[in-house]
């Protein structure tokens, strides 16, 4: 597991769970298997998956800010490095298996559009 900046972590979380949201929005308001825009919608889901998968893999400390000072002694070879992370940890445990199962979600949702996209035929009017 690597460790995370904080702005890394909000470019992966934030279309992660706008996706998520937008997929409960949207089922709301019309069928979500419909043909029309299913090839949209895997489009728009599918980078979400692979966000949420790299989000599975993180580490749970979030870097905010990696301070380093360095004092070269003039008279010496001697170099002095003092380096000061600032850092957030999540402590609970559980967001690697929520994240997990919001690509679970994710892959499932591409897979029945997709069959749905490959095995129906347009109405023809």
């Amino acid at each position: 597991m690597s460790e995370i900046s904080i702005i890394e972590f909000l470019v992966l979380a934030i279309p992660t769970y706008g996706t998520f949201f937008f997929i409960i929005s949207s089922s709301m308001g019309s069928a979500p298997l419909a043909l029309d825009k299913a090839s949209t919608r895997v489009m728009v889901v599918a980078p979400a998956a692979v966000f949420s998968l790299a989000l599975v893999v993180m580490s749970p400390q979030i870097v905010m800010l990696d301070e380093v000072s360095t004092i070269t002694s003039t008279n010496s070879s001697e170099v002095i490095t003092d380096t000061t992370v600032y850092s957030i940890e999540l402590e609970n445990m559980s967001w690697g298996a929520i994240h997990m199962t919001l690509f679970a979600i994710f892959f499932f949702y591409i897979m029945l559009n997709l069959h749905s996209l490959l095995t129906k035929k347009p109405k023809n009017n």
